[in-house]
């Protein structure tokens, strides 16, 4: 997971650098999905359940909401 992390953060700050162009939005899918991939594996072995995942998802919605532009 860490790994896969890592690698979805170097795309990211790939686009923050060079801006979107349709390379890097692709780049960036295949790092989300394999984040997604792994948060699912460690749904499915139990080491968290989804329902604890998504009152956290919540829980950064609401802060997002409040201190971001983000829901504007």
């Amino acid at each position: 997971m860490a790994e896969e992390c890592g690698e979805l953060v170097q795309a990211c700050m790939k686009i923050q650098r060079h801006g979107l162009d349709p390379q890097r939005v692709t780049a960036l899918i295949e790092e989300v999905g394999d984040v997604q991939c792994l948060i699912d594996l460690m749904q499915v072995h139990n080491v968290m359940t989804f329902e604890e995942v998504d009152k956290r998802i919540e829980v950064k919605k609401a802060k997002l909401k409040q201190w971001s532009s983000l829901y504007d």
